[in-house]
This record gives structure tokens, sequence and C-alpha cells, in this order.
């Protein structure tokens, strides 16, 4: 299908960063407004959601098609204000990571129950 080709097309100039602190308000067209206010290439911003509450979790991401607007926003963006908040800017974690770290937590969490 064409959404899996353009899927496919842009992960090779897919440049993420994620953006915590977000005042509650913010949706995400207001993110993407004001990343795209200074960079054009930015694609799209999506702030986090969730999914029981419906509640936004007080992060997101945006994507740029640049790396370099993407090298300038980590730095040029951080503690700018959005809403009432700063933005905090920060590099996307790996998933293998994440997910590394993740489980080594939930272990770490039940052994030592284990020896309480």
């Amino acid at each position: 299908s064409a959404s899996t080709g353009d899927k496919r097309g842009d992960s090779g100039s897919d440049h993420t960063i994620f953006v915590g602190d977000l005042a509650h308000d913010v949706t995400d067209s207001m993110l993407e407004d004001v990343f795209r206010a200074k960079y054009p290439s930015v694609r799209r911003a999506n702030v986090v959601v969730d999914r029981m509450t419906g509640w936004p979790k007080g992060y997101g991401f945006v994507r740029f098609g640049d790396l370099n607007e993407q090298a300038r926003a980590m730095t040029e963006m951080n503690e700018i204000l959005l809403s009432t908040r700063q933005m905090r800017i920060g590099a996307v974690a790996n998933k293998k990571n994440r997910d590394a770290q993740q489980t080594y937590a939930t272990d770490g969490m039940y052994l030592s129950n284990i020896f309480i």
C-alpha cells in the first residue's frame, strides 16, 4: 500500500526530538506550530496521551525532515515557554535500550520483593 511505502521512504530522514514538561493544554498543533515557526522542515508533532484517561502525559515528540534543524532545535528550543511551562528538549531514546532498561528495572523490583 502507499502508506507502507511512505513510512519506509521517510525513515531515513526522520529526525525526532523528545519534548517534556508540557503544560496540560498543549495540543499537537500548538506544539507543531511553535517549532515550525522557526524550522520549516518540521513534519509533525504529537503530544502523548494516556490511553486509559485521555489526559496528556506532559511530553511529546517533534519530527524534522532536516538533521541540522533538529540539532538546532535541541538547543534553541530548550526552556522556551509554551503555554504556561518551559519545554524541556531531549534526545529520543533508542527503543532497544529503553526496552532493556525496563526489563532490568522490573527484574530488580521482583528480586527485592523476594528478599523482603
